[in-house]
């Protein structure tokens, strides 16, 4: 109770300008703004301003009175925060004339924006009509506006969009007349961010923002710049225009730095949303991190267990082994999140985070320890919502198919389909594909193929969820091959696994794609700080420099002209040589450093991807293990060796003096090394090989590596006998009109009776043919004394061909 009061007493002295009004409304305005994005719409706008109010200890009325809380009375504060409308209506009848006006349209403001969507517009509609009619009868412009104003909000909340825009539209022509630029840009606003929402209504909502904003640039109200910008960047993730949402919430960052606001941490969540969606971890971690930090500095407590829970989903993303520091990053933020939301009573957004923490658990091999987890929790913290429900049931499902007790955990699936109806159109879309996915896995685990093909099917080609992870798209498509292969359906068993191909090849590239972005990002953030030093010492030395020059003026003045002017003119010859040579042999260093900085990063770009195929191979290993079709084996394990035919060059090139160019004989000799210990133990392979030393850049080495295992691969695999002398012979040599051939000669079976290489549907033959035209070579395989297949290419066509030697 006497929290409650001291809340209440803060907020009233507020209210009398102890604290500047924009700055207080513009930390309520995206508290309440992110509460609506963080849940997912659950709470809407108005109940989000009630609870970032009482985290932050402020009165609502700044929001609710944007434009006239001046002139109300001050003490309108305290009965608005009790919820005691009684209060207010007793002033109102105790006032008379324009102040019985301002009474109405007071109340009617606190009605209009009480939590609920709208629930209260019929009470707000008996104050906002009269309080129109008053001020119309009084002339008094400006608060006929905010009347109209706020009945626009009204009947946009109650769902008669047509209606409230109109009441819009009346506000700016009115506006526009007088030349009121606020409630212009008030009426803009208000359209834009109480528009009802829907994926189609996007675009629109935008355009009204951006109309505002351009007001409030024009009368330089820098705080209204901020959430709008801020509005404009949620609109714009929300129908994937990265860009505009990525521009949009770093100028609204660059505004509140720039105005010392301390309530940063909403728009640097934001962005640490943004990078985290577009793969940019290490830029995600960093705005998540000052997330904790602007909240925690001032005890704004709505935003602890999100900004905790971003951190830890950010690194839970890329958590590969339970002991690696990655991982122990994860479960210390998700705990943390975890064990706030339980203190706060969030429990639709502690649920959400349970769902995490058993997929979690299961990639770190403690499957067994799910169900126990989420049964306790549920006995102290019971799911009531739909959506805490959904959560909850979801996650036993996970825990129960992780442990192989399939008809218990298709028992929990069957429940989270009979919830969906209960939930949110915008709910079921972003939750719906993960569930899909997991009893998919279900009814593969228990053999029900067809089953699997009814419920993924339609799946994979429907439009994705707005914001659904490409790794569950790629499950989905690997759960159809593998029910089409036990099916016996090969034909749509291979389209399957082409496409599933596809998007592995796609998802892997996008993400070196945004690796190489995120470098690029930062070396152009680091060399814009640089250069802003540069211009900062530059400042200073023109200052220094014009002093000096005042200094001599007068001396020059003082003294016999014709002896200074030699004097100054052989020192000022004397100084700029100095200058110049000094500026030369800065201009020297700098390029010096860039390029080692260069080096550095191709060296680390070049040791990430090795890395990534490093996981991609291991993941690769584990899907082999739970595999029982021999064809299925043997393909992951052809692509096993691809993949490791790439990651030596790439690892050859990071810890070799040159990272541009790889030594092609160094590498065919260890990766046929390799590929033998991979297919023979003992020495039934006589290996034979004759090479030139020759160094190719990467665009090259990578497919005639590639190339190499094909031909290798299948002549371990289909060559030779046991019992006989098997002969492997390679060879690497310069022809003499300066073409290089590369020839792998086995002395083993040969190729069947009226097998025609270049018209086969073989996957290697058509890798190997289309590797060849890659680099405009001349590809040909026979059979002579067994298969001979080979790889002539020019030298002089290949960039950044040089000979080793």
């Amino acid at each position: 109770m006497v929290k409650r009061f001291f809340i209440l007493l803060v907020g009233w002295l507020l209210s009398l300008g102890l604290m500047a009004q924009p700055r207080q409304r513009l930390s309520l305005q995206l508290a309440m703004g992110f509460m609506e994005v963080v849940t997912e719409l659950r709470i809407d706008l108005d109940s989000g301003l009630v609870k970032a109010a009482h985290s932050q200890g402020i009165s609502r009325l700044p929001v609710m009175a944007e434009g006239f809380e001046k002139d109300v009375p001050a003490s309108s504060a305290v009965w608005i925060d009790r919820d005691d409308p009684v209060s207010g209506k007793r002033m109102l009848e105790g006032s008379s004339g324009l102040m019985h006006a301002r009474m109405l349209l007071l109340l009617g403001a606190y009605y209009v924006f009480s939590p609920g969507r709208g629930v209260m517009c019929d009470s707000a509609l008996v104050y906002l009509v009269r309080a129109e009619k008053e001020t119309a009868a009084l002339h008094a412009d400006g608060w006929w506006m905010q009347s109209v104003c706020l009945l626009g909000k009204c009947y946009m909340e109650g769902g008669d969009t047509a209606k409230g825009m109109g009441y819009f539209r009346s506000v700016i022509e009115r506006s526009r007349v007088l030349g009121d630029r606020k409630m212009e840009a008030k009426a803009w606003t208000y359209a834009g961010i109480y528009t009802p929402f829907s994926f189609e209504s996007m675009r629109p909502r935008i355009g009204y923002l951006q109309k505002a904003l351009e007001l409030y640039r024009r009368d330089r109200e820098v705080e209204s710049e901020i959430i709008t910008l801020q509005n404009i960047s949620y609109m714009s993730f929300a129908i994937k225009d990265l860009q505009q949402s990525d521009e949009s919430a770093k100028g609204a960052l660059r505004l509140e730095d720039s105005i010392g606001f301390f309530y940063t941490h909403y728009t640097s969540d934001l962005l640490s949303l943004l990078n985290h969606y577009r793969g940019y971890s290490g830029i995600a971690i960093q705005h998540a991190l000052r997330s904790v930090k602007s909240a925690e500095s001032v005890k704004d407590s709505l935003m602890y267990g999100y900004a905790y829970a971003r951190i830890g989903y950010i690194y839970s993303t890329y958590a590969q082994d339970y002991e690696d520091t990655t991982s122990q990053e994860a479960r210390y933020w998700l705990t943390r999140a975890v064990d706030w939301f339980m203190r706060d009573g969030a429990r639709e957004e502690m649920y959400k985070d349970i769902v995490r923490i058993t997929n979690w658990l299961y990639v770190l091999g403690r499957s067994r320890e799910i169900v126990p987890l989420v049964e306790s929790l549920s006995k102290r913290y019971a799911a009531v919502t739909p959506l805490e429900k959904e959560h909850y049931l979801l996650a036993m499902a996970e825990g129960y198919r992780y442990t192989n007790r399939y008809d218990s955990a298709g028992y929990y699936y069957q429940q989270v389909e009979n919830i969906f109806p209960l939930l949110p159109a915008f709910n079921q879309q972003m939750e719906r594909a993960p569930v899909v996915v997991g009893r998919g896995w279900n009814y593969l685990s228990i053999k029900e193929y067809q089953k699997v093909k009814s419920t993924i099917g339609q799946f994979v080609k429907e439009p994705g969820p707005m914001l659904m992870d490409i790794r569950v798209r790629v499950a989905a498509q690997l759960l159809l091959y593998k029910a089409d292969s036990a099916l016996g359906d090969t034909k749509q068993a291979l389209d399957d696994f082409r496409e599933y191909k596809r998007m592995v090849d796609s998802s892997y590239k996008m993400a070196q794609d945004k690796l190489l972005e995120e470098f690029k990002i930062q070396y152009e953030s680091d060399q814009r700080e640089k250069q802003l030093g540069q211009l900062q010492s530059q400042s200073v030395l023109q200052q220094r420099e014009l002093h000096q020059a005042t200094v001599q003026r007068r001396w020059i003045l003082a003294a016999l002209v014709a002896m200074l002017v030699i004097v100054g003119l052989v020192y000022n010859q004397y100084r700029s040589k100095q200058r110049s040579n000094q500026l030369l042999e800065a201009q020297k260093a700098e390029i010096d450093g860039k390029n080692r900085q260069l080096e550095w990063l191709l060296r680390e770009v070049h040791h990430r991807v090795k890395n990534n195929l490093q996981v991609m191979m291991s993941l690769l290993n584990l899907q082999s293990v739970s595999l029982d079709n021999q064809e299925a084996v043997d393909a992951i394990r052809d692509s096993k060796n691809r993949l490791h035919a790439m990651s030596m060059i790439h690892q050859k090139l990071y810890q070799g003096e040159d990272v541009q160019r790889i030594d092609m004989k160094s590498y065919i000799n260890e990766y046929i090394r390799h590929l033998y210990e991979g297919f023979y133990k003992g020495s039934s392979v006589r290996l034979e090989l004759e090479l030139i030393p020759l160094q190719l850049d990467v665009i090259k080495a990578v497919p005639l590596g590639l190339i190499l295992n094909e031909a290798l691969t299948n002549a371990f695999k289909y060559a030779f006998s046991q019992g006989a002398v098997n002969v492997l012979q390679v060879r690497m040599w310069e022809m003499p009109d300066g073409m290089v051939e590369i020839v792998i000669h086995d002395n083993g079976k040969g190729l069947p009776a009226g097998f025609d290489w270049q018209n086969t549907s073989s996957l290697g033959m058509y890798l190997m043919r289309a590797l060849a035209e890659q680099i405009d070579g001349e590809f040909d395989v026979r059979n002579e004394g067994g298969v001979r297949i080979s790889i002539q290419f020019s030298v002089e066509a290949v960039p950044g061909f040089r000979k080793a030697g």
